[in-house]
């Protein structure tokens, strides 16, 4: 009788102990310090620091090339936003997004953000082999094209379906996404009546392999003064972390107000091997046509690089190319970058 007391006596004790903690005035607060934290956005950012020499323009300088800022967080269990925030040169908006995953099958992509075209083009900086995007992927996924005048950072404003189908441990074997853009670039509203469209099919036979075929069609200015804009193309690529392979085709038509044609096309390879997950050495030939019409403004680009990464966010890239530019004289370029991110 004694001992069943004791065991009564024990458990009232230990009953007690347990609603005095769920009623301590601290570990309520704590509580409730823990609901709003959980609803904070995630920050992280990047900061890369460059130098580069080219002797085609005398260009030998150091500069901070990006300076990022980036959060993200859960409006919901399915619903996500982000926004990322680009301080380096003049400070802008790069991505400003909300996600909403219907299921597995279908995600809604509303705001700002890359272009379903090209492997490349979705490619982070942390992520990047090269320090430069490849010439055909610079000027006709709108980074840099020379005819239609957006530098965008391969991004636009638009809305997005995106999804997966035959799922497997950590990826689908096929996926797709599909969208409509103003066609303006960052931070700009249309100004014709169109809308353009983007577009890109991936089929993953095993995990590392991707296979990727892309279309981009639309307008560029204003209804009067409009730069029709056709890409096409297909990419490759292999990563295990270990070895690396990528190519992509793209060709493209542009044409300008006063009905000229640009027909362009380009390619890229690359190839690469990491040593210990901290080495990388990379080598690339990158071509580029911007009117295959006109034999004189074709350029060919061989690279090498290598990448080393000392600790978990960092990264210092070393490239060294050799450019040959048909009609002009050829040259060469160095680049050191160094890549931070938290």
């Amino acid at each position: 009788m004694k001992k069943i007391f004791i065991l009564l006596l024990i458990v009232t004790m230990g009953i007690a102990h347990v609603r005095a903690q769920e009623t301590d005035p601290v570990n309520v607060r704590l509580e409730k310090i823990e609901k709003i934290t959980s609803k904070l956005p995630a920050v992280s950012g990047l900061i890369n620091l460059r130098y580069r020499y080219d002797d085609a323009t005398g260009n030998n300088s150091m500069d901070i090339r990006r300076a990022r800022l980036n959060f993200a967080g859960n409006i919901s269990s399915k619903v996500e936003y982000r926004l990322q925030l680009e301080f380096a040169g003049s400070p802008k908006v790069l991505d400003a997004t909300v996600k909403w995953k219907i299921n597995p099958f279908i995600q809604l992509l509303v705001g700002q953000f890359h272009t379903p075209f090209s492997l490349e083009n979705q490619y982070s900086p942390q992520k990047a082999e090269s320090i430069e995007y490849s010439l055909v992927v610079s000027h006709l996924s709108g980074y840099s094209d020379e005819v239609s005048g957006i530098s965008a950072s391969g991004r636009d404003l638009g809305i997005q379906l995106a999804g997966g189908f035959f799922q497997r441990e950590g990826y689908s074997l096929i996926d797709y996404a599909i969208g409509l853009f103003n066609g303006n670039g960052i931070n700009t509203t249309d100004n014709n009546k169109s809308k353009d469209f983007s577009g890109m099919l991936s089929v993953h036979p095993v995990q590392p392999l991707t296979i990727a075929v892309f279309h981009y069609n639309g307008a560029t200015g204003s209804q009067n003064s409009e730069h029709q804009r056709v890409r096409t193309g297909a990419g490759i690529r292999y990563d295990n972390n270990r070895y690396l392979f990528r190519a992509e085709y793209i060709q493209g038509i542009s044409t300008d107000p006063a009905g000229n044609d640009w027909d362009s096309e380009g390619f890229y390879v690359l190839a690469g091997y990491c040593f210990a997950q901290k080495v990388q050495p990379i080598v690339k030939y990158d071509y580029w046509h911007k009117d295959k019409t006109d034999h004189n403004n074709l350029k060919q680009e061989y690279l090498v690089g290598i990448s080393y990464t000392p600790v978990k966010h960092l990264r210092l890239q070393v490239n060294y190319a050799f450019r040959q530019n048909i009609g002009m004289n050829n040259s060469s370029y160095m680049g050191v970058q160094m890549c931070g991110n938290f």
